[in-house]
């Protein structure tokens, strides 16, 4: 039953999706003043896994969804950052080393792909009341509940005995999130403080 999956989904991958958006980086995309730097960071942040999960999926939803349509969101981050994007980092990340081989593990990507765009939604709508324009965000709530309705409609195309490997895939993606963060926030030390959120926002903006 793909609601079942989805349980399992949801189940497997809240505790890193809970760390995830209780991350320095994450955080201040939730409160009320962001800094160009808080804002920066966030963007620096997801430009890897963004990237990686991404690319695999471009690469293999003609072999096991044929029909479904999923446009990328990593060249908006890149815009975003301009000349100081992290190129460097971004070259020497090896998009092999994510590979998809199943339908089982394209689900779980997609779980993570498509789901951060619900948070996205929370995100934009933030950003917009502080008058920043995001396109990387703004891209993402625009169909957010069309794409993830799509994405619900194919769990159901999935046998139960490969649900496992399905939440599998989708835990290696928030620990790809979770393994840029740790690299980015290092990189920039303590050079701004993370107050907490002001709201009760959970979903995060990946």
């Amino acid at each position: 039953m793909p609601t079942e999956l989805l349980e399992l989904l949801r189940s497997q991958t809240g505790p890193l999706h809970r760390q995830l958006d209780q991350h320095p980086l994450m955080l201040p995309l939730t409160r009320g003043h962001l800094t160009p730097l808080e804002y920066r960071s966030a963007l620096e942040m997801m430009l890897i896994p963004h990237s990686v999960l991404e690319t695999a999926v471009e690469t293999t939803l003609s072999l096991y969804l044929p029909d479904y349509a999923y446009a990328s969101r990593y060249p908006f981050i890149i815009k975003e950052l301009g000349q100081k994007s992290d190129k460097a980092r971004l070259d020497n990340v090896s998009k092999d080393n994510w590979s998809i081989t199943n339908s089982a593990q394209l689900l779980g990507t997609l779980y993570v792909l498509e789901g951060s765009k619900l948070g996205a939604q929370v995100i934009d709508r933030q950003l917009k009341q502080q008058g920043i324009e995001s396109e990387f965000f703004a891209s993402a709530a625009a169909d957010a509940g069309m794409s993830w309705r799509r994405f619900r409609s194919r769990l159901a195309l999935l046998p139960q005995e490969h649900y496992n490997e399905a939440a599998q895939s989708a835990a290696k993606g928030f620990l790809l999130y979770l393994d840029s963060a740790e690299q980015v926030y290092r990189s920039i030390g303590a050079d701004f403080s993370v107050l907490p959120p002001t709201g009760t926002v959970s979903p995060n903006g990946l």
